[in-house]
């Protein structure tokens, strides 16, 4: 299999997986902006202010990781070369969303991306199998680990308050 064919090759260095790691987390972070955007225009301002907030805790996220590897002139993969483009269904869970999204689907769906984020980098240490990533690769997995835990836990005490919306009751005349 090419490069071409199979992007994850061209992460050859820690280097080249945070400059991966940080090109994903910019698409995700305006997704989740774009999305949002979309979701106010619907007057669905409880889903849109999740996606909000989300979209801002991975930009607080991946500044993190940025300053962390400032002193390294890390350059941004054409997107072509980005091993995500190719991995089936990194975002495709994005297609999910609908203007009547309850904020607990939209936990749910962030929870999927955030998974399928995981998947993606777990994949890249098995097929490179570089010693010099591993310590960075985990420390961006315990972090994405990390908003999962926290998204499940808002998820379970929204479903303790969260009542059943029928937003198209049947018709039955009495």
């Amino acid at each position: 299999m090419s490069d071409l064919q199979n992007p994850i090759t061209n992460i050859k260095s820690a280097d080249d997986f945070v400059a991966h790691a940080l090109a994903l987390e910019e698409e995700t972070y305006k997704s989740y902006r774009d999305l949002a955007e979309t979701l106010e225009a619907h007057h669905n301002s409880v889903a849109a202010s999740r996606f909000l907030l989300t979209a801002k805790q991975i930009k607080h996220d991946s500044k993190e990781l940025k300053d962390l590897f400032e002193e390294r002139a890390l350059k941004a993969p054409p997107p072509w070369e980005c091993g995500w483009a190719s991995h089936d269904g990194l975002h495709s869970r994005l297609h999910e969303a609908h203007y009547l999204m309850s904020e607990q689907e939209a936990i749910e769906l962030i929870i999927g991306v955030q998974r399928s984020e995981l998947n993606f980098y777990q994949q890249v240490i098995i097929q490179q199998k570089l010693d010099s990533l591993i310590p960075c690769a985990e420390r961006i997995i315990e972090q994405g680990n990390k908003r999962i835990e926290e998204w499940n836990s808002q998820l379970t005490e929204l479903e303790k308050t969260e009542k059943y919306l029928d937003l198209d009751p049947p018709n039955i005349p009495e």
